[in-house]
């Protein structure tokens, strides 16, 4: 059985939400983070405990003239209280892409930061912040270079070092097809206090980014991401499938794809191989792609899926549950928005799909699970007039 409950922030004349299930939702709480603005990633502590990351919008700095924003990490209970937050300014705009909480209480925030260079031209750093339970900020860095480094997913070490993975395209003057330099994967390898120890630039001449990385058992690295690099018989953008050894040393890679653009998204890790999930594009729609291998990349492939909700559906997160998987997105057209949840089995087979809707759009942002218990969905709830931050739980 799975009850559902419903946080999210709200101005007066919200409507009453449905499920496909079709019970209605009946629990709506009110909750309201003062310093943010806008989220972008939710991690539980526990199953009480949630940390959210996102961004608060600051007046715009004369050198740029850009909205400006700072990087803001929240702890908020289930029930709505606010524990603390931490605001946190630097360079010309600050926000966060990844929270995560690590063992002692302690939490890791990847963000991006958009900074002037000695030259005066503007451009992007990751930052990584490491901060206790209660808030206190223990270390921050930035790390960046020539060009525009963009770090998109983290994630601690056995050494208990961190592991970062993104688009770095300071190596060359390679351009791509709108006239900008060409990205590399990027992979930027952190000790515990947070100095840098060593940065791989992976890919080929045209434009290749990561979206995801995982540390596998024997210290070797999982990377996926796009590539424009294409085969025959295959689009411009494809999923791209990196393995590396621990120092990120010795790649290799496999290209994944048809005839329609297809971003690589997510690695999920189980005890026999991987799944890599994503979203892919045609002229008039998109849907999302679930991929399943052995841990040999150049294995055959177990299966490809497709699953479509709606019109059209976007990939936003995929959590494994047991024997199964839960993958969330929105769902809709042009004028309408709305949360789906997905729960898969380990073969692909599409076994329940539930969405939600109400008189505005609902951006899905992030997923996190807890515990095989709890399943908590972050999304932006957007009116006429402005929006506002919902928190999904689903009590499994």
């Amino acid at each position: 059985m799975i009850l559902w409950s419903l946080f999210i922030v709200v101005f007066a004349g919200c409507e009453k939400a449905y499920f496909g299930n079709p019970d209605p939702v009946e629990s709506l709480l009110f909750l309201r983070i003062e310093e943010m603005d806008a989220g972008a990633d939710i991690h539980c502590i526990s199953g009480e405990d949630l940390l959210i990351a996102g961004s608060q919008r600051r007046a715009a700095s004369p050198a740029s003239g850009a909205e400006a924003n700072d990087l803001v990490i929240a702890r908020v209970t289930s029930s709505g209280l606010v524990k603390w937050t931490q605001v946190m300014e630097l360079g010309l705009d600050h926000r966060a892409v990844r929270v995560k909480s690590l063992s002692g209480g302690a939490v890791v925030v990847l963000g991006m930061v958009s900074d002037t260079n000695a030259l005066g031209q503007i451009h992007q750093d990751i930052t990584v912040s490491l901060i206790n339970e209660a808030g206190t900020l223990f270390w921050q860095t930035q790390v960046g270079g020539p060009g525009n480094q963009i770090g998109h997913d983290i994630e601690q070490t056995a050494d208990r070092g961190f592991i970062i993975t993104g688009s770095n395209d300071a190596n060359g003057m390679v351009m791509d097809e709108e006239g900008n330099r060409a990205r590399d994967v990027w992979l930027l390898k952190l000790n515990a206090l947070g100095d840098s120890l060593w940065s791989e630039s992976l890919g080929y001449q045209g434009d290749d980014f990561a979206n995801d990385v995982e540390e596998l058992t024997d210290g070797s690295l999982l990377i996926l991401g796009t590539t424009r690099q294409s085969l025959a018989g295959q689009a411009d953008d494809n999923f791209f499938l990196i393995k590396t050894n621990s120092m990120g040393k010795g790649p290799v890679n496999r290209i994944l794809g048809g005839m329609e653009k297809e971003n690589g998204l997510e690695i999920i890790v189980v005890n026999d191989g991987f799944f890599l999930a994503g979203n892919i594009t045609y002229n008039t729609h998109s849907s999302i792609l679930l991929y399943r291998f052995g841990f040999d990349i150049y294995s055959t492939m177990i299966f490809q899926k497709e699953y479509a909700v709606g019109e059209s559906s976007v990939m936003v997160g995929l959590e494994p549950y047991g024997e199964k998987l839960f993958l969330t997105g929105s769902s809709g057209n042009t004028s309408e928005e709305n949360i789906f949840l997905m729960q898969l089995g380990r073969d692909g087979e599409n076994l329940r799909t539930w969405q939600w809707g109400a008189d505005s759009r609902q951006e899905t942002l992030a997923m996190d699970l807890f515990s095989d218990s709890e399943l908590f969905i972050l999304f932006n709830n957007q009116f006429v007039n402005g929006s506002v931050l919902g928190l999904l739980t689903l009590f499994l």
